[in-house]
């Protein structure tokens, strides 16, 4: 791919650390825009760009791609702020939020412009900026054909795994990543918090858990989620469940109806196994619709 000539549209981390990486693989960052000068100028140093300043209109013509790199909340006003400073029309605008489309810049300033959207898929923190770790990082691209096009070529060129979806379904992907990302932080704590009310000491619960969380990562990395199943719920042992149900419902309470939904999806996916029985999945059904209903 031939240099392209970019701007950096904000000073935070996600602006440093793909800039850098970007100057490192050979293309232009023309300059740095940022509210505050020396953050600008720092930001400008660390990616080696050509400068750092606080107008638009200082950023040089030849710049064809800019990088909206600012806080989720500011994106649509910068790149409205972009189009009244003659800097949309003919050019590509692209911004890195993972649930906002690439369409919100699409106004009636940036006429003209093709927009995109690039999300990596890790935390960024100015205390530990450090463009070395960024390849291997998923990043999720959508946008117009031209613009997506031009991400996925760039992203994957300084070492991201990027991936198509679909624009109108961002948000969707967005969600889902909360899943592993989140939610299996939260299930973590919650498997602890059963356990010490079953009297396991805290340390033990702690390492107890995070034992079988690193078991089950490993064994969907080899198999996949259907084939990494096991216990009562995929074996369907109806009197195990049952009792499952019991026990939660009397000492956990609060934690019930997350069981029942949990357990509810796990049976889905376990339908049509050759180690779960019709008959057994249907008695498994109405415990845990049972269980979700107190």
């Amino acid at each position: 791919m031939p240099p392209q000539h970019f701007a950096v549209v904000g000073s935070g981390p996600v602006a440093r650390e793909i800039g850098h990486c970007l100057v490192r693989a050979g293309h232009v960052c023309t300059a740095v825009l940022s509210r505050d000068a020396g953050r600008a100028a720092e930001a400008a140093a660390f990616i080696g760009a050509a400068a750092g300043t606080t107008r638009a209109g200082q950023i040089p013509a030849e710049t064809t791609l800019l990088l909206v790199a600012t806080a989720d909340q500011a994106i649509v006003e910068s790149a409205r702020s972009l189009g009244r400073a003659g800097l949309a029309a003919g050019r590509t605008l692209v911004h890195f939020a993972g649930s906002l489309p690439a369409a919100a810049m699409r106004l009636p300033e940036t006429a003209g412009a093709q927009v995109a959207s690039a999300h990596p898929l890790r935390p960024f923190s100015l205390e530990s900026v450090d463009p070395s770790t960024f390849p291997g990082t998923f990043c999720a691209v959508e946008g117009d054909d031209e613009a997506a096009a031009l991400m996925l070529s760039l992203m994957r060129e300084i070492g991201a795994d990027a991936f198509p979806v679909q624009p109108d379904r961002k948000v969707l992907y967005h969600a889902a990543t909360m899943l592993p990302l989140t939610f299996a932080i939260t299930l973590h704590a919650q498997a602890i918090d059963l356990l010490r009310s079953a009297g396991v000491p805290a340390a033990t619960a702690d390492r107890l858990v995070a034992s079988l969380s690193e078991h089950s990562r490993a064994d969907v990395a080899s198999h996949g989620p259907r084939a990494a199943l096991h216990g009562p719920i995929a074996h369907g042992d109806v009197p195990v469940v049952g009792r499952f149900a019991e026990a939660i419902a009397a000492h956990r309470p609060d934690a019930a109806r997350l069981y029942a939904e949990l357990a509810l999806a796990t049976l889905a996916l376990a339908s049509g196994s050759a180690s779960l029985s019709p008959r057994d999945e249907r008695d498994l059904r109405e415990i845990l619709r049972g269980l979700r209903a107190r």
